[in-house]
């Protein structure tokens, strides 16, 4: 007979049997190979140990994101049309491993936008550079600005103080071109000759080469139409009118008036000029291919003798009329020159006549 220790014994190590029979140490699947309790995401692991994409987020969660990986980071403030405090940019990008203690990252923040200064009046040079180190980017566009330096900034937009910028477009002024007349040849038609380049005097004023047109004592009222090539090269057209007071009578008047090739007033509709009463003669030709000039003379007795003193058309150095389909000769006299076709003529081209 059995000792009660023995029985008991054999009784524990059959429970124990049972039990793992019964797969209590551990799980299977359907085919009874067993799992391990706990298996790692192999995606979360990968995720963890590369940079995240942090553009777009605000800045201290970006930070926080950095420090919860044990990346090393440090940050600079750019001007941004976004969010201040936003990341604009990182460097590394996205998914670049973290290896050992990690690379260093470098978070770009945008910051508010600086004030647009006042550059009005520097070099357009000294401009440039003040505006891009200020972030700004910089275009320019050259203009007619004869009373200013050449390279110097005439405008500028958007004005100072905008704080909304991020490009300034400066206005700068360059050297222009001049085209006296009494170098050109004025355009006519019908047989007309037109102004003649001589001295003439207006009050106490000698001008050595000026366009006078006359009228003389046999008939006492002229009309002259004829016209000037500018071929939409030019910005400005101005001289002065007067009459010729060493050979005119002092009832001699004159009245001028100037027009683009369509027949539209430029400057002023009429200029009214006396024996004492010159005038300052200034408007713009800007894209004008022909000026047109109708000039009336009238003396109640005696001679009338009209100047053109001192005429010019001027505008930038830099321009050219290729936009315009015409051709501009390098000398302005050959090509104004020309005779012009019946197309090209004003409405209105009668020759001087008497009347």
């Amino acid at each position: 007979m059995r000792s009660r220790s023995t029985a008991g014994a054999g009784l524990a190590l059959a429970c124990l049997l049972a039990l793992t029979a019964c797969g209590g140490g551990g799980s299977s699947d359907d085919s009874g190979n067993e799992e391990p309790a706990a298996v790692e995401s192999t995606a979360e692991a990968a995720t963890a140990n590369e940079i995240p994409d942090l553009v777009g987020m605000d800045q201290s969660s970006a930070e926080e994101q950095l420090t919860e990986l044990g990346v090393r980071f440090d940050s600079k403030v750019e001007s941004s049309s976004e969010d201040a405090g936003q990341v604009i940019a990182q460097d590394p990008e996205e998914g670049t491993p973290v290896g050992g203690d990690g690379p260093q990252v470098t978070l770009t923040v945008a910051g508010d936008p600086p004030a647009v200064p006042n550059v009005m009046g520097s070099s357009v040079d000294d401009a440039r550079r003040d505006l891009e180190k200020l972030g700004f980017t910089v275009e320019e566009t050259d203009v007619f600005a004869p009373d200013a330096p050449n390279g110097e900034v005439v405008g500028q937009d958007p004005e100072a103080g905008d704080n909304n910028a991020a490009t300034v477009t400066l206005e700068v002024a360059r050297p222009p071109q001049s085209m006296p007349f009494k170098d050109t040849k004025p355009i006519t038609s019908g047989g007309s000759s037109g102004p003649q380049t001589e001295s003439a005097e207006i009050g106490n004023v000698e001008y050595a080469e000026a366009w006078v047109l006359e009228s003389h004592s046999s008939f006492n009222r002229s009309s002259n139409e004829f016209g000037v090539n500018l071929a939409g090269d030019y910005s400005e057209v101005e001289g002065k009118l007067g009459i010729n007071t060493s050979l005119s009578d002092t009832s001699c008047k004159a009245t001028v008036t100037f027009s683009n090739e369509q027949g539209r007033p430029l400057g002023e509709n009429t200029y009214n000029v006396t024996f004492s009463n010159p005038v300052d003669v200034k408007f713009s030709v800007a894209d004008v291919i022909r000026l047109n000039i109708d000039a009336r003379l009238n003396a109640d007795q005696g001679d009338c003798s009209l100047v053109f003193g001192d005429f010019q058309a001027t505008g930038l150095k830099e321009s050219s009329s290729d936009s315009t389909g015409s051709s501009s000769s390098a000398n302005p006299s050959e090509s104004a020159s020309e005779e012009p076709s019946e197309s090209a003529s004003p409405e209105s081209t009668s020759s001087p006549s008497s009347q």
